[in-house]
This record gives C-alpha cells, sequence and structure tokens, in this order.
C-alpha cells in the first residue's frame, strides 16, 4: 500500500501566498508583482494586501496565475499578539468582490474568529506567520477549519529574524491536527531580494481550479530554498527525493524513530519503519525536511501511517 502527499501524475508549479501591493502598504503596482515574480520563475501568486479583497482578473494568462486573497488581522484588546490570517479565494465560492475593504481595526477578535470570517464567505484561511506575530500555542492549535499555517515567512525573517514558525507546525502534527504547511515572502518592497518563501505545489494543471484542489489534499510542499520532488510510504518504507541538499531528516511522532541523512549533495532516501521492541510507540504520522548546504529548508505534509 502506498501513501503520498504529491500526486502521482501533474506538474509542479512555484508559487507565493503571500503578496502586497501598493493597494495596500506594498510599493509594487499588482501588474509590477506579477511581472516581478513571472520573471523570477513562479507561476502564480495570491495579491493578499491588508484589509483589500483583490481578485485581479485582468491579469491572469495562460501561464500565470493570480489567486484572489486578502491578508485580515485583529489586535488583541490586552497583551502583545499580533492576529494575521491569509485569505484564498476558493473558485466558484468566494463571495467578496474585488475590491472589498474589511471593517478595521479589529480589536478582540481571535484567530478563529478571523478564520470563521474567510471561510463562511468561500475562501480559504492560512494562519500568518505566528512566531513573528507572537501567537499564544494554543490559538494556532487549536484553530479549525483552516488549511494551513506559514512555516516561513522571509519578510519576517529579513526585518526582525523571526520568520521561522515551524515550531508551531511541528506541535501542530503531533498533536495529529489536519492543516498544511506554506512558505511565503510576504512582500512589500520591489525587490528579487525579498522573493525566497515559495510553495511547491503539483496539480493537473495551471488553473485556479487545479491549483486550489492540489492545496486542499496537501500536493505541495513548503520552503526558502530546496525543492521536494516526491515523498511518499509504500510497504513500509519512506521514500524521498529532492533537489540537492546536505541533510534529510525524516520526522515522525514518536521520539524512536527519528531518522537523518546527512552529506554533501543528497538527492534521495529510503528508511525503512520497523518495530523498535517493548516501550516504543510506533508512528501513526511521517513527514521530511529537507537542508541544503545554505541553511534553507524544505517542509513536506505529513503523511498518516
Amino acid at each position: 500500500m502506498e501513501k503520498r502527499t504529491l500526486i502521482k501524475q501533474g506538474n509542479f508549479y512555484k508559487g507565493n501566498t503571500h503578496t502586497h501591493t501598493n493597494l495596500s502598504d506594498g510599493k509594487m503596482t499588482p501588474a509590477e508583482a506579477k511581472t516581478l515574480y513571472k520573471d523570477n520563475g513562479y507561476s502564480f501568486i495570491a495579491i493578499t494586501d491588508h484589509r483589500v479583497y483583490g481578485v485581479h482578473e485582468e491579469l491572469n494568462d495562460a501561464d500565470f496565475l493570480i489567486l484572489p486573497g486578502v491578508e485580515i488581522d485583529s489586535m488583541p484588546e490586552a497583551g502583545y499578539e499580533m492576529r494575521h490570517v491569509v485569505g484564498l479565494g476558493i473558485p466558484k465560492k468566494n463571495k467578496f468582490p474585488h475590491g472589498h475593504r474589511f471593517d478595521y481595526p479589529y480589536v478582540g477578535k481571535t484567530v478563529q474568529e478571523l478564520i470563521d470570517m474567510l471561510r463562511e464567505n468561500g475562501n480559504h484561511a492560512i494562519i500568518a506567520h505566528p512566531a513573528w506575530s507572537y501567537l499564544d500555542f494554543p490559538a494556532v492549535l487549536n484553530a479549525k477549519n483552516h488549511l494551513g499555517m506559514e512555516v516561513y515567512n522571509n519578510i519576517c525573517e529579513l526585518g526582525r529574524m523571526i520568520g521561522d514558525s515551524s515550531v508551531y507546525f511541528e506541535k501542530d502534527c503531533m498533536e495529529s491536527k489536519a492543516s498544511f504547511c506554506f512558505a511565503s515572502d510576504d512582500i512589500h518592497g520591489t525587490s528579487a531580494g525579498e522573493i525566497a518563501g515559495f510553495i511547491g505545489v503539483k496539480a493537473k494543471s495551471l488553473t485556479h481550479a487545479d491549483i486550489i484542489a492540489a492545496l486542499e489534499r496537501g500536493s505541495f510542499y513548503a520552503s526558502n530554498g530546496p525543492e521536494i520532488y516526491d515523498f511518499y510510504v509504500k510497504d513500509g518504507v519512506a521514500y524521498a527525493e529532492t533537489s540537492p541538499v546536505s541533510t534529510m531528516s525524516l520526522l515522525t511522532d514518536s521520539v524512536a524513530y527519528g531518522h537523518m541523512n546527512c552529506g554533501a549533495g543528497i538527492t534521495s532516501t529510503a528508511w525503512e519503519i520497523k518495530e523498535f521492541g517493548a516501550g516504543f510507540r510506533v508512528p501513526t504520522m511521517i513527514r521530511l525536511v529537507a537542508k541544503d548546504s545554505a541553511g534553507r529548508k524544505a517542509f513536506s505534509q505529513r503523511i498518516l501511517l
């Protein structure tokens, strides 16, 4: 029996799900954002301006898509959290028109309430940069009905070296939650130097419906460098194929089953999942983290065993 994260038949499309333009606090026009990303090998972006919903149908073409989107936020009534949630429009279900403006400031709305607002109006929700936002773990781990969370946010890393939120996803996986991991740029400027976080989506074709369908089933990985070409489990063996990396780590929810493969230019590994003996729980989940020689990481979605 085989279980996998990436669909067998399809093509990879590189995308960024968190992009700002001059419609909020970014410096590029939406058309300039499209050009910048297209020139850097991307196939799609979501334009997610703060509290302004964007559809941008006029920017779609045969080899580049704009996903409808927005970033909404709420300040706590007391405390230090910054609650930010990205919304991505679901084809034929999205209820927000282009240019729709959200009430601001939201004060006291929880992460879950922001998720619910997006879901009720036909959008998927992604919890943005939880580490940068100083979100309490329960706010993330108890969230429901969201598509996932950002494990890496490039502008948060460039600005304050707090772009890595992978500990939230690690805990989420350990508690058997069903959310997926994303990496994004959260770009506000005009420079290719702000481009690093991305998702690699394996989909049937480059259409809004197929990209969203691939996101819904977890047929993608998150990264700020390496690429994951395949990751699956078959007959008790986990297999991974990536671009050249220096480390592959196979993580599980059972401490005895962790596995790491280190070396120069590793591109594949296979790991047998076997009994360790009395006292060691057999894992129920496995996922892959790959790191290249520059310290950049790629994160798979988890596979339930």
